[in-house]
């Protein structure tokens, strides 16, 4: 949680406007309380494991970078961390 955090503040960053992207439900966990929303990459967990908690899950990082034109600008892609 601390990490989120500092990135959080060290770059000026809205919570509202960073998406979380991870592979694990403890990945989740690890954002929740940071108004942080989280988008789930199926390696570790199966897309069912994710549904079942209510969370979104994409099968790879393409599949994610396909939603882009389709997110109308709610998805934002930052160059630099």
């Amino acid at each position: 949680g601390q990490q989120i955090e500092f990135i959080l503040h060290h770059y000026h960053l809205d919570p509202n406007e960073v998406i979380f992207v991870g592979d694990s439900l403890m990945d989740c966990e690890f954002v929740r309380d940071k108004n942080v929303r989280f988008i789930a990459i199926c390696r570790l967990f199966e897309e069912q494991n994710f549904r079942e908690r209510g969370l979104f899950s994409v099968q790879d990082l393409t599949a994610l970078t396909r939603l882009w034109p389709q997110s109308e600008g709610v998805i934002r892609f930052v160059d630099k961390v």
